[in-house]
């Protein structure tokens, strides 16, 4: 029987494993399959002394991988579970941002949770007001989550009106319980502008806060005399000068107040996850790097996020075949190393790697790493039939 040549074989199944995943992009769950956001659990509140509803979605890759996630708590949750996960989803799959877990926090009573204490308005009965959901942030959810879900080192809050005003109140009062916080239509004039004063005061003070802040707005201030409550709190902002603390802000003029949270978290987390993704062109969106640039780019993430932040596997694989396309042997094979490096238990780095030293011709090298493949995963297709190949039967 007539044996095709090592390259010709090579070239077949880098072939097919470009096409794969464009395959896989457009598959859907099978019919009856359930579509869920997430769970709902029940946690018992001491500081409260009653019972409190949180829904906990994670990201769908979660049950397949080991990895660590970030954390987004979101207040209002029920309410903006599912448009904050649609956001999400879209910015991971465009590359723009790592995935996270989402904490949705129900807030049934929102001025006795949200709205700073003291004695004004309808608070004024309520012990603490927010200081109280500071405290059930702190001692009760955050452990609650983090004893129950693999959890990164990295926290979002992110809210709405009075939940708005809180992650300005977060940022000053508890800095150390999250990193990031987008603050949509907050109230900054409530209670004379007291939180606004508490926030100059409190960055004179602090001479470094490694944190990221988003502010919005919507049409709430419109026609209002110049500078209204917005300018003046973006004014304060302005005046930071925090090692390390990023701003950003955004009017969203077309925005009511109940309906601006859903461009604020997109814009929120756009901001927050800056520089995310590693350059690509911007027509066929193909990474235009090198391998080395690559890996340094995620370093670099690792060192801003404060954790090893891993490039998704699937990415690697898919530049990895791009250089072999593009007849860059050398660097494709580099890239399918930095796989293997990442993910030193996945089969399907293995059995890349082994492709593209197929094609490069190292065939001592390609058995190798097909051999490894084998031993993770027992029966692999690709690896039997390149093993076949490279021992001549």
């Amino acid at each position: 029987m007539k044996h095709i040549s090592v390259r010709a074989f090579s070239l077949a199944i880098l072939l097919l494993n470009i096409c794969l995943p464009l395959f896989a992009q457009s598959t859907a769950p099978a019919e009856g399959t359930p579509i869920t956001l997430g769970t709902a659990l029940t946690i018992t509140s001491k500081v409260y002394g009653e019972q409190r509803l949180l829904q906990v979605s994670p990201p769908a890759s979660y049950a397949q991988d080991q990895g660590r996630y970030p954390v987004l708590y979101l207040t209002d949750g029920p309410a903006h579970l599912a448009h904050t996960r649609g956001t999400v989803d879209f910015l991971v799959r465009n590359g723009l941002m790592p995935d996270l877990i989402i904490v949705a926090i129900a807030t049934p009573n929102r001025n006795r949770d949200l709205a700073p204490g003291g004695p004004f308005g309808s608070v004024a009965t309520e012990k603490k007001g927010s200081d109280r959901f500071v405290d059930f942030l702190e001692q009760e959810v955050i452990p609650f989550v983090e004893s129950r879900y693999r959890t990164a080192p990295y926290r979002i809050f992110s809210g709405t009106s009075f939940g708005g005003l809180l992650a300005l109140q977060l940022l000053v009062q508890r800095p150390e319980q999250f990193q990031a916080f987008i603050a949509a239509s907050p109230t900054p004039g409530w209670d004379n502008q007291v939180l606004k004063t508490r926030i100059e005061a409190y960055f004179k003070a602090e001479g470094r806060l490694p944190h990221s802040l988003f502010v919005t707005m919507g049409n709430e201030e419109e026609g209002d005399a110049r500078p209204n409550r917005f300018d003046t709190l973006c004014t304060a902002l302005s005046g930071i000068q925090a090692r390390g603390f990023t701003w950003g802000s955004m009017h969203l003029a077309g925005e009511e107040h109940a309906t601006v949270m859903l461009l604020s978290n997109y814009w929120g987390l756009k901001h927050i996850f800056a520089g995310w993704r590693p350059p690509q062109d911007r027509f066929t969106q193909q990474y235009t790097g090198t391998p080395a640039e690559y890996k340094a780019h995620f370093a670099g993430l690792s060192k801003r996020m404060g954790y090893p932040v891993l490039p998704l596997e699937a990415k690697l694989n898919q530049i990895g075949y791009g250089f072999l396309r593009q007849q860059r042997m050398a660097e494709g094979v580099e890239m399918f190393r930095l796989e293997v490096e990442c993910y030193p238990r996945s089969a399907n780095a293995y059995d890349s790697l082994g492709e593209a030293y197929m094609a490069e011709g190292n065939t001592v090298a390609a058995l190798k790493s097909i051999e490894r493949c084998l031993e993770l995963e027992p029966g692999h297709v690709h690896a039997t039939a390149m093993l076949k190949q490279l021992r001549g039967r």
